[in-house]
């Protein structure tokens, strides 16, 4: 009898062992799970963003000469002192670099790379009717919170139209976003457009229009647009589009030059049917 009430102990003594191991390894595996859930998985592009800052914005050429080139880690841009404005901006994207979403801050802040004189500050825009509108913009390079940060530079701000900035420009820059998973990688270049003699709002020049260039590399695809620096409706985006030469001649830039002549000669056209199609491999 004694015999079996050592051997009941033995195993009681196993299963409850056993219990104990059981409620250890849910414990830990629930804390995985919330780890991996809530802690790694919104965390993991950090993993590999540095990768994007790597990226050399203005590889494939300077449209036109400013007063100051500026590198970031999400863009490059072309400083103008008069202007107080960037006059390009470029950006390149992927389907890997725009899928990173960052919580977004509208943190505007003054661009100390830029001389003091020349600086714009937020409060520059203050009741002037104009919206702060991004060249490079946030949802295109925030794969990590420093680029996020970045675009918030006011040398990467113009004063925009808010009609303009809250549906076409919007539009078109979701456009853009959604491309890098049908179309590849993609080259932008974005700016103002000033008459000769612009409006000013606190030596700020108003500008006349914003243009837009793509360049699909794994296609040698171009498409342009220049959109008036007006009420613009998301709807018609398309109505704007036109070959990127078409874009340099409003603009005197020369857009993508450091690609081969055979490559550049893609720019005289455009085919806005190929940019709406969605099984583009």
């Amino acid at each position: 009898m004694k015999v079996y009430f050592d051997l009941f102990n033995q195993s009681l003594a196993v299963n409850l062992w056993v219990i104990i191991a059981i409620i250890i390894a849910f414990v830990a595996g629930m804390a995985f799970y919330h780890w991996l859930t809530f802690e790694f998985l919104p965390n993991s592009f950090k993993l590999y963003s540095w990768w994007f800052s790597l990226r050399n914005h203005k590889r494939y050429g300077e449209p036109c000469k400013t007063d100051k080139v500026i590198d970031r880690r999400g863009y490059s841009l072309g400083y103008h002192y008069e202007h107080r404005n960037a006059l390009w901006v470029s950006y390149i994207v992927s389907r890997f670099s725009v899928g990173v979403e960052i919580d977004r801050r509208d943190e505007f802040y003054a661009d100390e790379d830029i001389p003091e004189k020349y600086r714009v500050s937020p409060s520059d825009f203050r009741g002037s009717g104009y919206d702060k509108g991004h060249l490079a913009p946030y949802a295109s390079v925030d794969f990590n919170y420093k680029s996020s940060a970045e675009t918030f530079a006011m040398s990467n701000i113009a004063l925009q139209n808010s009609g303009l900035n809250r549906k076409a420009w919007r539009s078109l820059e979701n456009h853009i976003r959604n491309w890098t998973h049908e179309k590849g990688r993609l080259v932008v270049v974005t700016g103002p457009i000033f008459n000769k003699l612009p409006k000013k709002v606190k030596h700020i020049s108003v500008p006349s229009a914003f243009y837009k260039v793509i360049y699909a590399p794994k296609h040698k695809r171009f498409l342009g647009f220049v959109f008036p620096n007006t009420d613009i409706s998301a709807r018609q985006i398309w109505d704007y589009a036109m070959p990127v030469e078409a874009v340099e001649k409003q603009t005197g830039y020369t857009f993508y030059s450091s690609l081969s002549r055979r490559k550049q000669a893609h720019k005289t056209s455009t085919d806005p049917e190929w940019w709406k199609r969605r099984d583009i491999a």
